[in-house]
Formats: C-alpha cells, sequence, structure tokens
C-alpha cells in the first residue's frame, strides 16, 4: 500500500510514527510466536488424545465383553461402574479432539497467515516512513 508520508513535517512526527509502528510490530511478533507455539501444541496434544480415544474404545469394548455374561451382584456392579467412568472419559476425548483437531489447527494457521499479512504491511509502513525522515 502507497502511503501519504510526504505530509510528514518534522522528524519527530516521523520518529513518533516509527516508534508506534515498532511496538505494532513487536505485539504481532509475539502474537505470531505464541500462534506458532499453540499449533504446534495442538498437534501434538491431537495426536496423544487420538491415541487416548482409542485405548478408551478398546477398553470399553473389553468391559462390555466382560459385563454381558456376569451375573447380578458386587463384581459386575464394580464394571459397570468402570463402564460408566471409561463412557465419560470417551466424551471428554471426543470434546478434546475438537478443541485440538483439524478445525483448531486450521484457525491457527489462518492466524498465523494474517499475522504474516500485517508484519509485512508493518514492514513497508516503517521502511516508507524511514525513507521520508531521511528526506527530512
Amino acid at each position: 500500500m502507497s502511503y501519504s508520508v510526504s505530509t510528514l513535517q518534522t522528524l519527530a512526527d516521523c520518529d513518533e510514527l516509527l516508534s508506534i509502528a515498532n511496538k505494532e510490530k513487536a505485539a504481532m511478533l509475539f502474537r505470531q510466536t505464541a500462534l506458532l507455539y499453540n499449533k504446534t501444541r495442538y498437534a501434538d496434544d491431537s495426536v496423544q488424545v487420538e491415541a487416548s480415544l482409542q485405548a478408551a474404545i478398546v477398553q470399553l469394548a473389553g468391559l462390555n465383553t466382560l459385563i454381558a455374561p456376569m451375573p447380578d451382584g458386587k463384581d459386575k456392579e464394580d464394571y459397570l461402574q468402570q463402564k460408566r467412568d471409561v463412557e465419560t472419559k470417551i466424551r471428554l476425548l471426543k470434546g478434546k479432539i475438537a478443541t485440538f483437531g483439524t478445525l483448531a489447527q486450521l484457525n491457527k494457521e489462518w492466524g498465523l497467515a494474517r499475522v504474516a499479512l500485517d508484519l509485512s504491511e508493518a514492514d513497508a509502513f516503517i521502511a516508507s516512513i524511514t525513507a521520508r525522515k531521511a528526506q527530512l
């Protein structure tokens, strides 16, 4: 984008705008770092959550097989409680997949792309002000 830096008439104005732009750029760089960290963490966590979900599904299948032929009694009640616990775990893990899954990954990637564009524009703005400052 072309900026109307020719309207800047003093070095102080240039310095002020450069200060503001550099602070904004620092904030963008911080956001970029945070997004990169989260994207990496989400990728790692999503693999771990998916593995935990598969293990819980296998555990639930085993409990169902074990419980079906059991006579009523304390042992069966204990296994039914374990089954309810595993079903709760599966429900929670499915919720985590929504948090750390593909949609969350894509959202982080989109955020990174937007920050990259903002950083590029900040660099152009800073360069144009710096060039104007050199003219004054």
